[in-house]
């Protein structure tokens, strides 16, 4: 009985012992997360900081966290870092109550908005060593609120998920979202055509040779990296599509192709037309193109779209410039 206590309390003081060191440890990890984003002239304020969950359970909460930068900042009403300390690779945090918002473009807009109620999670998944290998991002029934200056092009969404995954020096992602609502004056000549209620969106792909990136430096990776779409679904009022995406960068800007297949190809063509992104001298040649286009085993109409120093061509008119 004796020899039973004696090794009862050698484990209950080293999972003590490690319990602390792991939250000291996520302590030090929130300095030096201040430290390298103000080398970037970032500056992340957390000026309440309350730990608690002992015995099973590292969490530490954040009282109106701000992370500010040259292009604007974003603040936390109460935000939540936790961990089980059985599984000290996986972290979870979590935002509630409101999120405010304030964006300055560079077309010298201003867009500062709140963001209620903020229900958005974050859940983190790192090596043994500590090297970050996912993300995965929840959000469920926000809307924004525009406070001054220009409104937010997203107006309300049901529910978004994004998931992120490193691969060597790639890396791949997925994004889902369901009843995404815009403001009427965001990206207009669209929103003629197919209104401003995306149904259900689901988009997956890699970006490739990230490890460019550590010399941050984005024009390197411009250089060596690439960009694709290997599956998206999109149900946007009544249209309905299906794309890939293959890009890479010729001196900076994208250039690659798009595949976009389409089940009601002719209502696009009038809409784009009535929208006047298509116009009436290209309107005949565009006709005949599309009843030139293939269709594959579903009959959907495939239609292929050039990307050419960063512009976007569908037949042969402009319709996006990255």
């Amino acid at each position: 009985m004796k020899r039973f206590v004696i090794i009862f309390a050698v484990l209950l003081g080293g999972y003590v012992a490690y319990y602390f060191t792991l939250r000291a440890g996520l302590s030090k990890a929130l300095l030096t997360a201040q430290s390298d984003l103000a080398e970037d002239g970032v500056t992340l304020s957390l000026p309440n900081i309350v730990h608690s969950g002992f015995p099973l359970s590292v969490r530490t909460t954040l009282t109106d966290a701000q992370i500010s930068g040259p292009k604007g900042s974003v603040r936390a009403e109460t935000a939540t870092l936790s961990a089980s300390p059985f599984s000290p690779t996986q972290w979870t945090l979590q935002s509630r109550g409101d999120m405010r918002v304030d964006w300055r473009a560079d077309t010298d807009r201003r867009y500062l908005f709140d963001v209620s109620p903020s229900l958005v999670r974050a859940d983190f998944g790192a090596s043994v060593l500590g090297q970050l290998k996912s993300v995965r991002v929840t959000g469920f029934k926000l809307s924004t609120t525009p406070v001054i200056g220009t409104p937010p092009p997203l107006r309300a969404v049901d529910s978004v998920v994004f998931d992120i995954r490193a691969d060597g020096g790639n890396m791949a992602y997925k994004l889902s979202a369901v009843n995404a609502f815009f403001d009427r004056d965001a990206a207009r000549n669209i929103q003629r055509i197919f209104g401003p209620h995306i149904k259900a969106l689901s988009v997956s792909g890699t970006l490739s040779d990230l490890s460019a990136l550590d010399n941050e430096a984005v024009s390197e990776w411009q250089t060596l990296g690439a960009f694709t779409v290997d599956d998206s679904d999109l149900i946007w009022g009544d249209g309905q599509f299906k794309s890939t995406v293959n890009m890479a960068f010729a001196e900076g800007r994208p250039t690659g192709t798009m595949t976009l297949k389409v089940r009601d190809a002719q209502t696009l063509l009038d809409g784009l037309i009535a929208a006047g992104t298509i116009d009436n001298n290209a309107a005949f040649a565009a006709q005949l193109a599309l009843m030139a286009a293939p269709r594959d085993e579903m009959g959907l109409v495939v239609l292929t779209l050039p990307i050419t120093d960063g512009e976007v061509r569908l037949f042969g008119q402009k319709i996006y410039r990255f």
